[in-house]
């Protein structure tokens, strides 16, 4: 994570309130959320990826250099369904391997 985003995590940056919720378990996931995204969407200036661990959805927002050669975390919290409903319904599914019986809302 860049200096800009681990301070707007802790709410460091003036108008932006952090996630404070988040604990040093929570970070600890950060890799696995980008690695084994459950849910990966995009736009045409991110990708947001989602991974369900212990019943908690977290999220993480990952923007892309013009060059396509470096990848960058803006964001990383957990997530509530209606995030995830507002996400497929508003922007391109690219991955969605849930295993059945996680919530009907990740289902293709």
């Amino acid at each position: 994570m860049s200096d800009y985003t681990v301070k707007k995590q802790k709410g460091l940056i003036p108008g932006k309130i952090g996630h404070k919720e988040l604990s040093i378990e929570d970070y600890q996931l950060l890799p696995d959320v980008v690695e084994k995204a459950q849910l990966v969407v995009k736009d045409k200036e991110n990708t947001f990826v989602f991974l369900k661990v212990n019943g908690e959805i977290y999220y993480g927002a990952i923007k892309t250099t013009a060059t396509g050669k470096t990848n960058f975390l803006e964001s990383f919290r957990k997530a509530q369904m209606a995030d995830i409903k507002n996400f497929t319904h508003t922007r391109s599914v690219f991955t969605n391997v849930l295993r059945p019986g996680d919530s009907p809302c990740f289902q293709s």
